[in-house]
């Protein structure tokens, strides 16, 4: 008997210390790579709380929304709730998704290979990348084809900075001109955009098929503004800007599902040709609906900013791009798409100022109207003088969403770089301190200032400026994404104009 329970001891010893390695391949564990990562970040960093949050994208499921958006939302409460059961729910949701649309189903096998719970993924693997080689996706079918064998992957990795341009502006020249840029859309053009403020909206419970035709125009501030800040009839975001420019009749396609590589510390999306150049901030890995497939590799669902357009814009042969330039490496990823005859939109353009003096076509935060059957992006032109005095803004503080109001300062210290002008900083603390550029406006007797207008706090006070005198101007910054901004740039055609990184000089 004494031999008996000694054997089975042993039994159970050696069952416990085999479990690991089950662990370790995906046999028995929810979202093997995905645990390691913190999807709280998001919810943290904009103060959502969690709760609320959870509770309302559970009563979705209720509703008649897809199966691959059922799947994500499940996905989403497992990680958040750390609850394993209902990660593998989704399982089922992803694999009743699959279906003649080829990309989407490509996505949806890296999908399920990336769940585990207790599934094998290697075939998963193989299947998307059958997929992606009939579509032209060679890099993306030889790395599935390299994850499902779990060989050695050989990544070719380009993290270099954005190089540094020179605006040549002649010896006499005594003004220059901002706003002179334009970008003309038309029934011809193919536009591709990302996801995330376009088609779906995960933090304000906006998730619907990532194929989704049906754009939104309001988001997360949907849930805590008044109408009156809301102003739903302009819209908000890339979704209600895209809205216009789908009034030609163009092409629109909507980008999804770009593969991340991390590398020392740092994340990065490819080109069309697979090596690895484009940084991509930490939060928009960190979006809860972001797949795993080893702890270094990602496939980023809902897509955020033009350095995740790449490969697609390419090989869908856009004609222009719609998306944020919040980061540097979005400002290398639309660089990169000029050299390939692509030009870029960057409605939120924080740090387009970068590429000033490159040449290239890319727009920030640029007026749009419609001329016929086009829409006309830019094209506002206002002239300066080299001896005028400018005041703009600038921030100090921490508060989540404040750094926007910084995008004048950094376009001005740019151009300070080519130019000898008078320039003086107005400071701000915290969101409703316009009042503080106006001030020092009438300090200095200056008749052009530079802002970021988002509120209609912000609306108000600028306007107000504008109109005690038609001579004032007003160049603004990261603002025609919102209903305030948008419509301050409708009014004042003649006094306004936008984030130009091609000035011209006489």
């Amino acid at each position: 008997m004494k031999k008996l329970v000694f054997l089975l001891l042993i039994i159970v010893v050696l069952a416990f210390s085999i479990l690991p390695t089950i662990t370790e391949i995906g046999g028995f564990d929810a979202d093997p790579y995905g645990k390691n990562y913190d999807f709280e970040f998001v919810l943290k960093a904009t103060g959502s709380n969690k709760e609320t949050f959870t509770g309302n994208l559970t009563s979705l499921l209720n509703e008649n929304i897809s199966d691959f958006a059922k799947g994500d939302i499940l996905l989403i409460l497992g990680r958040i709730e750390r609850n394993e059961t209902k990660i593998c729910k989704s399982f089922e949701y992803y694999e009743n998704s699959l279906s003649d649309d080829q990309e989407k189903n490509a996505v949806i096998y890296e999908t399920l290979a990336s769940l585990g719970c207790g599934k094998g993924k290697k075939g998963y693997l193989l299947n998307a990348s059958s997929i992606w080689k009939s579509m032209g996706n060679e890099f993306r079918s030889k790395l599935d084809v390299s994850l499902a064998l779990e060989e050695e992957i050989d990544f070719e990795m380009d993290t270099s900075e954005l190089p540094e341009f020179n605006l040549e502006v002649p010896e006499n020249a005594t003004k220059f001109v901002i706003g002179n840029s334009i970008i003309r859309l038309g029934k011809d053009d193919i536009l591709v955009s990302q996801a995330d403020r376009v088609v779906r909206d995960w933090l304000s419970y906006q998730i619907y098929d990532i194929r989704s035709e049906d754009l939104l125009t309001m988001f997360s501030e949907r849930l805590t503004y008044d109408k009156n800040e809301l102003l739903p009839e302009i819209g908000w975001h890339e979704g209600a800007r895209i809205s216009e420019m789908r009034n030609t009749g163009l092409k629109h396609l909507t980008s999804y599902g770009t593969i991340a590589k991390k590398f020392e510390g740092k994340w990065y999306a490819p080109d069309e040709r697979g090596v690895f150049r484009f940084e991509v901030p930490i939060d928009k890995i960190l979006y809860p609906t972001t797949r795993f497939l080893r702890n270094d590799i990602a496939v980023i669902i809902d897509t955020h900013g033009i350095n995740t357009l790449v490969e697609q814009a390419i090989r869908l042969n856009a004609s222009v791009v719609v998306g944020c330039c919040d980061h540097p490496g979005k400002i290398k990823a639309a660089l990169y798409l000029n050299e390939m005859g692509i030009k870029s939109i960057c409605l939120t353009d924080k740090y387009l100022p970068l590429a000033m003096g490159s040449g290239a076509n890319i727009l920030g935060s640029p007026p749009i109207r419609k001329e016929g059957e086009r829409v006309i992006l830019g094209n506002r032109p206002l002239e300066f003088g080299m001896n005028e005095t400018f005041v703009v803004m600038d921030v100090s503080g921490e508060k989540f969403g404040l750094n926007y109001y910084e995008t004048p300062k950094i376009y001005f210290r740019q151009l300070e770089g080519f130019l000898n002008i008078d320039v003086h900083y107005a400071l701000i603390y915290d969101f409703g301190q316009m009042e503080n550029v106006i001030n020092l406006s009438e300090t200095y007797e200056a008749n052009t200032i530079a802002v970021r207008v988002f509120n209609s706090d912000d609306y108000r006070k600028v306007k107000g400026w504008l109109e005690e005198d038609e001579n004032r101007k007003a160049i603004l910054f990261h603002s025609v994404s919102y209903p305030y901004g948008y419509k301050l740039l409708k009014e004042f055609p003649e006094q306004t104009t936008f984030d130009d990184i091609k000035p011209e000089f006489s």
